[in-house]
């Protein structure tokens, strides 16, 4: 009798460790597991708060969201898979030299326009930072989102019609991986992969900047010398998130199609201070402007305070 209640004893033992290994073993990882893979691809890395997504750095840089290995990932948000790959280090296109930036997309956009057939655009052309206009607009179309989480699609969209490519909205949120409706929106890699995507370049990436002249590089890179179009986000205090908070935790995507600065002795490259930014709103359903109030960091650009919600 003694023996058979020990062997039902370690069988019970032994089901309940083959359950449990069932239920940790569903490709999501634990909070030290977590920050055990992310401390070892980017030794910067203080803490990853696996509950808010939050990942802050040993050295003071901006926090980043980033969605647990296993989950969808949320508006604004990069994913799990995408930090790993890019080690921790979103600053995309900012690796490069300012001078390397343009001449690096001015070439992509060449070979878009070469492959396409068109012929003397007039964008792409500049490749030095001496070249670059004070003012410079891209012509987009603005497209009102067509759902309540799909900001992030309606921008991707505006941007697109510049390169001359229709896609619908619903054709890229699909991309984009938001359903119409649902409780997160696209994060930021799914939308520059949706740009690359559909141009069939390499000119999209999850770029974030850490001082105001860098984000004026990006606007002059992309805007002053290739003249394309980008998606912009920012917080917004207007809108709920998917959490049921107010800011600073909603993003909000917008697309940047221009810029002004006054004709002076300062060199565009350094004329942020003075700057006008033109952008379009997929939630105000119109053609904004808004002057530059830079923050220094990538999702706390360009604030506009006319209370419709939208922000850079």
């Amino acid at each position: 009798m003694k023996k058979l209640i020990v062997v039902l004893v370690i069988l019970t033992v032994v089901l309940n460790l083959v359950s449990f290994r069932a239920l940790a073993d569903d490709g999501k990882l634990t909070a030290e597991e977590a920050i055990k893979i992310l401390q070892s691809v980017n030794p910067n890395i203080a803490n990853y708060d696996i509950r808010t997504h939050l990942v802050t750095f040993k050295d003071g840089s901006k926090p980043v969201y980033v969605t647990p290995k296993g989950e969808h990932p949320q508006n604004g948000e990069v994913t799990w898979d995408y930090f790993i790959e890019q080690k921790g280090d979103l600053r995309g296109w900012l690796k490069l030299p300012f001078e390397e930036m343009i001449k690096e997309k001015a070439r992509i956009v060449k070979e878009f326009e070469e492959r396409n057939g068109i012929i003397d655009s007039g964008s792409g052309n500049l490749t030095q930072t001496t070249s670059l206009p004070d003012s410079k607009y891209v012509s987009i179309t603005q497209y009102p989102q067509e759902c309540s989480n799909w900001c992030g699609p309606a921008a991707t969209e505006s941007v697109l019609s510049g390169w001359g490519i229709n896609k619908t909205q619903s054709e890229i949120a699909t991309k984009e991986g938001v359903p119409c409706g649902a409780n997160y929106g696209a994060s930021e890699n799914a939308i520059a992969s949706a740009l690359n995507y559909y141009t069939g370049t390499t000119f999209y990436g999850v770029t974030h900047f850490y001082n105001q002249q860098e984000f004026w590089n990006i606007f002059l890179t992309d805007i002053g010398s290739s003249g394309r179009a980008f998606v912009g986000e920012g917080y917004t205090d207007y809108l709920y998130d998917w959490r049921n908070h107010k800011n600073p935790t909603r993003v909000h995507y917008t697309a940047p199609r221009g810029y002004w600065t006054p004709t002076d002795s300062i060199p565009v490259g350094s004329d942020w201070q003075k700057a006008q930014v033109a952008y379009v709103d997929p939630l105000a359903n119109s053609m904004a402007v808004g002057y530059a109030d830079i923050h220094p960091y990538v999702s706390e650009e360009f604030i506009d305070k006319n209370g419709d919600g939208a922000l850079l």
